[in-house]
């Protein structure tokens, strides 16, 4: 008798048990119910994960998606092509045109703050519904030229319109499979709309072709295209690079790419004063040469502490190579072509963000992420390529001087290969 409640108490228990495995299990059907029903799509402890091409209906949204980040990046940039128009046709200053940059953020900011409690209440259907509305509750006044008070007013909308979307489409393709490359096509739609952006913003100035018919335009253009796309191929690929090729910890994989970009930072600040005392030609070369040392290195020493030294001095000197490629532009051609020219040059190269990365993903798929470094290494070697043949020669001023003789791309090499004839035809007398 005394061992009778023993059973007794181990059935209670176990009673207990299915009542609270019961709870649980209707607490997460119906969960799931919810996330159904308000277009929220389940977590992956509930289900496995979504693929994007699982349905028409999900090709669909995620080629929606892709669509609203190319718009996104066709605003943010039309916004900097239209700027000194802006400027013109209001006769206002740098400081209240610039408002425009500034106000679309506070719109962002508030989409962060509320957008939780817009999700909840109305799901990713919703948000697919008041974004647009957002946009063109901003698009519609700004056509009819509203006073300049009010445009920065307006384009509070859209900023808080890109915002709800920016987050929501993040997060949905960032649960998806292969998220990775997924996010990266997304990425990749905004800097290929920031690439059409302001070519339809300008495409009916007569100083856009006469830009585009312009070799400087189409050499500073092409540099930044393969710099933008080296820069942004290390920083997005490095972190897997150290993982696979390297067997790196994943912190410490992760710290390598936090020492890029930390180098390219520092580079960007530092650099920009030496940039300008050496003048921008001969400076962005040694830069070069040093970045593709140093890109050797990287490739060759297999150690982390070498690795770490190497890639945060990579990125330092790739820092600087963006804005004294807009500087070297700015010197090079006349000043009306200025914004056509630099507006082209550089949203052109914004498309590097997106092809490169993907070229190497694709390759790294067929031969293994241990492709990264010589594929960088080749697009640095063909960025100073391309730099070099600016003209200008490698002295201070030479940018300034070679537009007042009205030199041309390759000048430096023309004026190289007479020299070494004439000292031919010397040595042969």
């Amino acid at each position: 008798m005394a061992g009778s409640p023993g059973p007794i108490q181990s059935d209670g228990h176990h009673e207990k048990k299915n009542l609270d495995k019961a709870i649980v299990s209707d607490a997460t059907a119906t969960a799931t119910c919810t996330d159904e029903e308000s277009g929220t799509p389940p977590t992956p402890s509930q289900s496995a994960l979504q693929r994007w091409n699982e349905s028409k209906e999900n090709m669909f949204r995620f080629f929606c998606t892709l669509y609203c980040f190319i718009r996104m990046g066709m605003t943010d940039g039309a916004i900097g092509a239209l700027l000194p128009y802006i400027e013109t046709h209001y006769s206002i200053s740098y400081t209240l045109v610039s408002l425009v940059f500034f106000v679309p953020f506070i719109g962002y900011l508030l989409a962060a703050l509320s957008n939780h409690r817009i999700h909840h209440h109305f799901g990713q259907r919703g948000i697919a519904i008041l974004a647009p509305l957002c946009r063109l509750a901003s698009f519609i006044p700004l056509a009819f030229h509203p006073p300049y008070p009010a445009v920065p007013i307006i384009l509070l909308l859209s900023g808080y319109g890109n915002g709800l979307e920016d987050s929501a489409w993040n997060a949905w393709i960032g649960n998806m499979q292969r998220a990775n490359e997924l996010l990266g096509f997304l990425h990749g739609a905004y800097g290929l709309g920031a690439t059409i952006g302001p070519l339809a913003a300008t495409a009916m100035r007569r100083t856009t072709r006469l830009a585009l018919t312009n070799p400087i335009t189409w050499t500073i253009a092409i540099f930044l295209l393969a710099y933008v796309g080296a820069e942004v191929s290390l920083g997005g690929w490095i972190t897997t690079f150290m993982l696979r090729a390297r067997s790196a910890p994943p912190f410490l994989a992760g710290l390598t790419a936090t020492l890029f970009w930390l180098g390219l930072t520092l580079g960007r600040v530092v650099l920009g004063f030496v940039t300008g005392r050496m003048g921008e030609k001969p400076a962005i070369t040694l830069y070069l040469l040093l970045c593709v040392a140093f890109e050797l290195g990287y490739w060759l020493v297999p150690h982390f502490a070498a690795a770490a030294v190497f890639v945060t001095s990579l990125g330092f000197f790739l820092g600087p190579l963006f804005p004294a490629a807009i500087v070297a532009a700015a010197k090079l051609l006349p000043s009306e072509l200025h914004v056509s020219a630099i507006g082209f040059a550089a949203a052109f190269g914004g498309g590097g963000a997106a092809v490169f990365p993907f070229a190497v993903g694709a390759i790294a798929q067929k031969k293994g992420v241990e492709v990264l470094q010589p594929v960088v290494l080749g697009v640095l070697v063909f960025i100073l390529g391309v730099w070099v043949m600016l003209p200008g020669g490698f002295r201070k001023g030479g940018l300034e001087r070679a537009r007042e003789r009205g030199e041309g791309v390759g000048g430096d090499w023309v004026r190289a290969w007479r020299e070494m004839k004439s000292l031919g035809g010397l040595s042969g007398k």
